[in-house]
């Protein structure tokens, strides 16, 4: 029997448990399960200085629909490690479209404290941390 052929809740009970390599590898693997691993890899995402995985926010900028995934984000930048000028409109972009936030956590230097200004009301939003 075939993965595929799982209906998709079954299919995140399944991967949930599953680290983010081996969750990225899995979405690489077949088109079939690409949509379940990407909804768990973009679920919950954090996002620091100290981590190097500042890109992520440009990824989630470039891509809207990876944005749309996200329900938990956190993001912490050191205010002696500036990142690259367009940052910051990346991470209000990316901000913006986050329309399923449950919690919001962010943790930023006061001159970049702009990116929350013009966000979309967030519906779903419990948990907010600035």
């Amino acid at each position: 029997m075939s993965l595929t052929i799982l209906p998709a809740e079954l299919l995140e009970a399944i991967f949930e448990p599953l680290s983010q390599p081996t969750l990225a590898a899995l979405a690489r693997t077949n088109g079939d399960l690409y949509a379940c691993a990407t909804r768990l890899l973009y679920r919950d995402v954090a996002v620091t200085t100290f981590s190097r995985n500042l890109s992520a926010v440009h990824t989630l900028a470039a891509r809207p629909h990876l944005a749309g995934l996200v329900r938990t984000f956190s993001i912490c930048l050191d205010e002696r490690e500036e990142p690259d000028a367009a940052y910051p409109a990346a991470l209000h972009t990316a901000l913006c479209g986050m329309m399923s936030l449950a919690a919001l956590d962010v943790h930023v230097p006061a001159d970049l404290s702009w990116v929350l200004a013009g966000t979309a009301p967030y519906p779903r939003l419990e948990t907010l941390a600035c």
